[in-house]
């Protein structure tokens, strides 16, 4: 098989999945909406925002990092410095999560009053 029939049979692949998700996702979505009602469902959407938005800003950009310099050392053959950089950057990103996990049991009280006074009329 050439390449390029490779290439494409990755493609189909890779929308079929993407595709799949997305749909899941929105029937989800749908489900969920329906079963909690407007109130509840916007609440739990906010609630996912500030998760969804913690955990985006722990990452610190490392998935690129890796998918970058991997290849790289790899290519050179140097598989200690590839051992190194994903040990410490797992490191990093536990340390990073547990103070975020920490922080966010903290402050639950405060966002808790935030996001838990009655609808207004």
């Amino acid at each position: 098989m050439s390449l390029a029939k490779k290439v494409g049979r990755g493609m189909t692949w890779n929308f079929i999945g993407q595709m799949s998700g997305a749909m899941f996702g929105l029937l989800s979505l749908i489900l969920i909406a329906r079963m909690l009602g407007p109130f509840r469902y916007g609440l739990l959407t906010a609630l996912l925002a500030i998760s969804t938005i913690s955990l985006t800003s722990v990452s610190f950009g490392f998935e690129s990092g890796i998918n970058k310099f991997v290849p790289e050392l790899k290519a050179r053959q140097e598989n200690e410095k590839i051992s190194a950089l994903l040990r410490r950057t797992m490191l990093i990103r536990i340390a990073s999560l547990a103070f975020l996990a920490i922080f966010l049991y903290l402050a639950s009280p405060f966002i808790a009053s935030l996001y838990l006074k009655k609808p207004e009329a």
